[in-house]
């Protein structure tokens, strides 16, 4: 089996068109800077797609397709539909596995009218496409996708974060919050979560942020940290080098912070939930389907206030703390594990080839 899986994603929130100080202008003027606007705004909605034919294309002439038949591969899967799933299916190769991960159905379609197309093109070629959220199998059955082709899938949590040996007891834990998302994507919404810092630190004076992962908006997070004075109790973490090391963060933070506007179903959160971290998390529904009122606090998104008294009271009540996660630590073990999961993609692979 041949494997297309992004290790990162590409970012494309610099394409927007800029905004030129212009010389007084005329009625005129105006008129013609509104219709260049307007091709350029087009352009930027056209870009990503573009883009992702173009590496299409590239990858066709360095000899993509004649590399796969070569392998010989039973079969193909492809994950991140809009841009590996679409790679993959270019390959030739069937059958097709894709597999969903969020923004690529959530947001690109809606963002760019060749990815929109891309997108049904990759679906109506595969075999099977799996997603980790219900919300997600919505949006491929959306895209054209049949109810037969759809399978819901977790990529799941190692055991090691199940491992009750590195768990602190929660009143044994220091009042830390722990962000581990990427730094790359503005979609994660990481400034907010140093902007409620100020709020959470009036109710909880030693509280501590840890900021896990690293991207090229580290620099202006911790602009930004000091900017609002909280840069003492702010620490960028950078990666974990394996999952022993990620497992020992959560499981000695008091909370887990994580606020996308859009997700599917996280396996960042289900190793904090594993690891008894207790979550705070933006209210969309990829969080609705893991967490209950009595497993963590969902709070709206973008409110700055909401989240900043939704980690004070969490770090304030390690009671609370306790039975979410004992509730959370069951649900993992249920449905969120890596073995349980691989053995339904294990078998779905054995349909697809007959055994």
């Amino acid at each position: 089996m041949v494997t297309f899986y992004p290790s990162t994603l590409d970012e494309t929130d610099h394409l927007h068109p800029r905004s030129l100080r212009a010389r007084r202008t005329t009625s005129a003027d105006r008129g013609a800077q509104e219709q260049r606007d307007n091709v350029r705004g087009r352009m930027v909605a056209l870009a990503p797609g573009a883009m992702r034919l173009v590496t299409a294309a590239r990858l066709r002439l360095a000899g993509l397709r004649r590399q796969l038949r070569e392998a010989r591969p039973d079969i193909v899967h492809g994950h991140y539909i809009s841009d590996y799933g679409f790679l993959a299916a270019t390959g030739g190769i069937r059958p097709l596995v894709t597999t969903a991960w969020g923004s690529d159905l959530l947001r690109d379609p809606r963002e760019s009218a060749i990815t929109n197309r891309l997108v049904r093109w990759t679906i109506r070629e595969s075999a099977l496409v799996t997603y980790n959220a219900d919300v997600l199998g919505t949006a491929a059955a959306s895209y054209g996708a049949r109810s037969e082709q759809l399978l819901k899938v977790v990529l799941g949590v190692d055991s090691i974060f199940l491992d009750p040996s590195l768990a602190m007891p929660q009143r044994a834990r220091p009042p830390v919050i722990i962000s581990h998302r990427s730094l790359d994507r503005t979609l994660f919404n990481v400034d907010l979560i140093i902007g409620a810092m100020p709020q959470v630190l009036r109710s909880v004076p030693d509280a501590r942020l840890l900021i896990g992962h690293t991207g090229r908006l580290e620099a202006s997070l911790r602009e930004l940290a000091q900017r609002l004075g909280v840069q003492a109790s702010v620490d960028f973490i950078g990666r974990a080098p394996d999952a022993r090391s990620l497992a020992g963060r959560f499981a000695n933070a008091a909370v887990y912070v994580a606020i996308p506007d859009s997700d599917g179903s996280s396996v960042t959160l289900l190793e904090a939930m594993a690891a008894g971290s207790y979550p705070v998390l933006s209210d969309i529904p990829s969080n609705r389907e893991w967490v209950a009122p009595d497993g963590g606090t969902l709070v709206p998104s973008r409110d700055a206030a909401a989240l900043a008294s939704a980690l004070s009271d969490a770090l304030s009540d390690p009671g609370r703390r306790e039975k979410a996660a004992v509730r959370n630590r069951g649900v993992i073990q249920e449905h969120g594990t890596w073995d349980r999961n691989m053995a339904r993609m294990d078998e779905a692979y054995r349909r697809l080839l007959g055994r």
